[in-house]
């Protein structure tokens, strides 16, 4: 790996540790994809693969305010609480 990595200077190896926090939520994310994207279907292209992958993606956007956030839930919290929410 040494050899090769010395043969090619555009590419840097980045170590992080295994105790990142985020890194969990990276490894979460990619989890998510696997499972609820890949595992279940087979694809014939990369391009077919992305579509999937991106509609996916669009739908945890339409769905990523938390679900205590949502209105019909706001009569249950206090000011404060709403207001910690609208920080997240």
């Amino acid at each position: 790996m040494q050899d090769w990595l010395a043969k090619h200077p555009r590419f840097v190896m980045h170590f992080t540790p295994t105790t990142a926090s985020w890194l969990n939520m990276v490894e979460r994310f990619f989890r998510d994809i696997s499972e609820n994207c890949i595992k279940r279907d087979s694809f014939t292209s990369v391009a077919e693969l992305e579509l999937v992958s991106n509609a996916d993606l669009a739908g945890r956007r339409s769905s990523s305010i938390p679900s205590l956030a949502r209105p019909e839930c706001e009569s249950a919290f206090t000011a404060k609480d709403l207001a910690r929410l609208e920080l997240w």
